[in-house]
């Protein structure tokens, strides 16, 4: 039976159906656009407080890090008379009542200080600070020495109090800070008080019918909220959250939990979290109606589309048919087979992509031709190149026995030397070495060196034993070595000294080159230092004294991956040094 007859035969029982199933697939349809276009609204709410709330958070942190980094703050802090007596406080003072009263949601801040009594501002009204020693007794001290590098975030309010006289609900923003020429010393804490209400005010004020909105802390704590009950409780002690999981959900993407719509994002800023509540009463207002309009239309188009099937069929079949053909003689060889199809419909586009296939795979048949060819090729040039390197050795040996037979010794050492660097250079092939290999192929070098700066290179070896076995990138250490004699050591008139240390360190091995020759500017060194945390640095090193380096940076990274560190430091006039940080190869460990 031809396939136009059978598609009609297919198309009347589909369409049929199609009349009868299609109310509760357009039912299902509208829920679901209705559905999705309220889950955007709220995915858009979302993202929304989260940026207000940045916005916030990001005003808080840049007072507290002004604060923090202030030496009339610390002057006040480390004093030991009152803060009244400090020569920085009236400037001091003044500073912050400007970073408060420019700021709308700032209120209150306070200065703790372990010699001296707290430091309040407040931009409504007269009110007092929570003495110190009351203060170390509360939930902000202990979660602030936690972790005193970071700030904390935290809820005040009438039942938790640290701004005496001022009993209205603050979202607090809590931080150590710590002695500049010590930062291991806490000297003092800061307490940023901002008003909950005119913050819940910002954001509820864009939000959806029937929609709560939840500002939690890292704790899970309800800093903010339009739910009027929950501000200042654990999230797990919500009615309207109980039982809820955010760990199996996505951020900001909203999830059914019974007849709520629930999504949360998380500030990576201030690690903030919002949770966007919202009732799914209204998604089902209009249904009726559009299930009426699609029964409709799905009843005449019936009519319509059988009329249309026998000239669709033809219209789909005849095309078919041609492709087949082609594909027919494709199977036997004819990799010039192609189609003319000039429709833009889903026909033409597969008709595009047949002879897109047909125009690929005879690409794809010439480049595997192509490669094979390049292989045997190559396989054969390095069966070539591997006889230069041995008549290279036999050629400096050559030379290296005729200079001792002439009475030359010192070139007889230099050739053997160069020729012990060839060999290990060479490495047979293999892209890695022991450092008892790289340090003889270094020793070499420095051998030749030595000869040729007489008296005024000298170098000291510092290596651990127990390492000698370590396998590393072949020719890590050597360009280092070069860099020192060359750049540093060459330029001087007195006698240069390069130092090779080599240590293990827990897991890693420490690789120290030192050298006392002409070091680096700062500029060049900031940077050479800069150019090795940029990515795709290389163009720019390539002729530059740092491609060397670069070079040693992106073999490390390749080899080791992103443990492997290389740092530079240096002093004009004074020397460079630099290190390299090793990670032991799985399942290595040094020979005890």
């Amino acid at each position: 039976m031809p396939l136009r007859i059978k598609l009609l035969f297919l198309f009347a029982p589909l369409i049929i159906i199609a009349v009868g199933i299609t109310g509760i697939f357009t039912y299902r349809i509208a829920s679901g656009l209705m559905e999705t276009n309220i889950r955007e609204q709220q995915e858009n709410l979302t993202r929304q407080t989260m940026i207000h709330l940045d916005y916030v958070a990001k005003d808080a942190i840049d007072i507290s890090d002004y604060l923090y980094l202030s030496p009339e703050i610390h002057e006040m802090l480390t004093a030991k008379d009152h803060f009244e007596s400090s020569e920085a406080a009236g400037s001091t003072f003044n500073v912050i009542n400007r970073l408060m009263t420019t700021r709308q949601f700032f209120h209150s801040l306070i200065l703790y200080s372990k010699q001296a009594d707290p430091i309040e501002f407040n931009t409504k009204g007269v009110s007092g600070a929570l003495p110190f020693t009351d203060f170390v007794q509360t939930e902000f001290y202990k979660k602030v020495m936690e972790h005193p590098d970071y700030a904390k975030w935290d809820y005040t309010g009438p039942e938790r109090q640290l701004f005496i006289g001022d009993s209205s609900r603050k979202v607090t923003l809590t931080r150590a800070i710590k002695d500049v020429m010590d930062p291991r010393v806490i000297i003092g804490f800061l307490v940023i008080g901002i008003n909950e209400t005119e913050i819940r005010n910002s954001y509820a004020g864009g939000s959806l019918i029937d929609t709560d909105i939840l500002i939690l802390n890292q704790e899970g704590m309800v800093l903010s909220s339009t739910l009027s009950d929950a501000t200042g409780k654990s999230v797990s002690e919500l009615k309207q959250l109980q039982g809820v999981s955010f760990t199996n959900n996505t951020p900001n993407k909203p999830f059914d939990y019974g007849d709520k719509l629930i999504s949360y994002g998380t500030s990576h800023l201030s690690e903030l979290q919002v949770i966007v509540i919202q009732s799914k009463n209204r998604l089902m207002k209009e249904i009726q109606r559009i299930l009426l309009v699609t029964v409709l239309s799905m009843s005449c188009t019936f009519v319509v589309v059988m009329a249309l099937s026998w000239f669709g069929a033809s219209a789909i079949t005849k095309p078919l048919s041609r492709i087949l053909a082609s594909m027919l003689k494709f199977q036997n060889g004819d990799f010039s087979q192609q189609v003319d199809f000039h429709s833009n419909d889903e026909l033409g586009k597969l008709g595009r992509g047949y002879n897109q296939m047909v125009r690929r795979i005879d690409v794809l048949i010439t480049d595997v031709y192509r490669s094979e060819l390049h292989e045997k090729e190559a396989k054969l040039k390095l069966l070539q190149s591997q006889i230069n390197p041995h008549f290279l050795y036999n050629v400096l040996d050559t030379i290296a026995w005729t200079s001792r037979q002439q009475g030359n010794p010192q070139v007889a050492l230099m050739i053997g030397s160069l020729s012990q660097m060839f060999r290990l250079r060479l490495n047979n092939g293999k892209d890695t070495v022991t450092l008892r290999e790289e340090l003889t192929l270094i020793d070499n070098y420095l051998s030749l060196q030595n000869m040729r700066f007489q008296d005024r290179l000298a170098y000291e070896f510092a290596i651990q034993p127990d390492l000698m076995s370590l396998p590393m990138p072949s020719m890590l250490l050597q360009p280092l070595i070069e860099n020192s004699v060359i750049h540093g050591l060459e330029p001087l008139k007195e006698k240069g000294l390069v130092q090779l240390r080599v240590a293990a360190d827990s897991e890693e091995c420490i690789v120290d080159i030192i050298d006392n020759g002409m070091g680096i500017a700062e500029e060049t060194l900031r940077q050479l230092q800069a150019k090795l945390t940029e990515k795709g640095a290389q163009k720019q090193m390539n002729q530059e004294r740092g491609f060397a380096i670069y070079n040693i940076k992106e073999r490390l990274h390749m080899f080791y991956g992103n443990e492997a560190k290389i740092e530079i430091t240096s002093s004009l006039a004074r020397g460079t040094h630099v290190r390299l940080v090793i990670p032991f190869p799985k399942g290595w460990m040094p020979n005890v």
